[in-house]
């Protein structure tokens, strides 16, 4: 599977955790961004998978996670 191209409808959720991953490992010596906007300008990797229609992402920078919603 590979994280940064387009998720098929079945694997959304793998490339998030796999997103999530890469994430929280770079967090470990970085200032924890407060929002997700914040996180987007800071993190120089690539962005996280586009969510399916109709849902959107949130950040929680207490996990240093983003999920669906």
């Amino acid at each position: 599977m590979n994280m940064y191209s387009p998720a098929g409808p079945g694997d959304y959720q793998a490339q998030l955790n796999a997103y999530n991953r890469v994430l929280r490992k770079w967090s470990e010596g970085a200032d924890v961004p407060a929002t997700f906007h914040d996180l987007m300008a800071t993190y120089n990797s690539p962005k996280p998978p586009q969510p399916p229609p109709g849902r959107s992402l949130v950040y929680d920078p207490k996990t240093v996670t983003v999920r669906l919603q």
